[in-house]
């Protein structure tokens, strides 16, 4: 039998105390954030005091975890703002209050969450301008064309 001392017992459990602060400052501050929306979006994280700290690019229902820098905890500038936004630049939604270790879906944030399609390229729009007015297309659309 393994006798655990008083004294033995106390060692275990700061060691593993200890363990436990050496992985905390070593891996420093995450967030997980997850693209829940259709559309492809930008997340960009900002500390409590307003800086940037970082954009990550997250196509559509797909999930990514932000770390800050190795060794570098923030603990004091907690909480996050993360800020969506399309790729056409206008905001999707900002999610406040995020705290260290949380996952945020970008369907919850506030904001009107709705990205506007990207717009056709005006190359085709210049390509049916310049058809004639004797193509087959336009004459099909005329009740008299026919044959004789």
């Amino acid at each position: 039998m393994v006798f655990i001392t008083a004294s033995r017992a106390h060692t275990i459990v700061l060691l593993a105390f200890l363990s436990f602060l050496a992985q905390s400052s070593l891996f420093g501050v995450s967030v997980s954030i997850y693209n829940d929306s259709p559309f492809h979006l930008t997340a960009e994280i900002l500390l409590a005091d307003g800086s940037n700290k970082g954009k990550v690019q997250l196509p559509p229902l797909n999930m990514t975890t932000w770390h800050a820098e190795l060794g570098n905890a923030v603990w004091s500038q907690t909480p996050f703002t993360v800020i969506f936004t399309c790729r056409n630049g206008s905001q999707y939604g900002v999610f406040s209050g995020v705290q260290t270790g949380a996952t945020i879906t970008a369907l919850t944030s506030q904001g009107k969450r709705y990205c506007q399609k990207v717009k056709k390229d005006k190359k085709d729009n210049t390509d049916k301008k310049n058809k004639s007015s004797d193509s087959p297309e336009k004459l099909r659309l005329d009740p008299i064309w026919g044959p004789p």
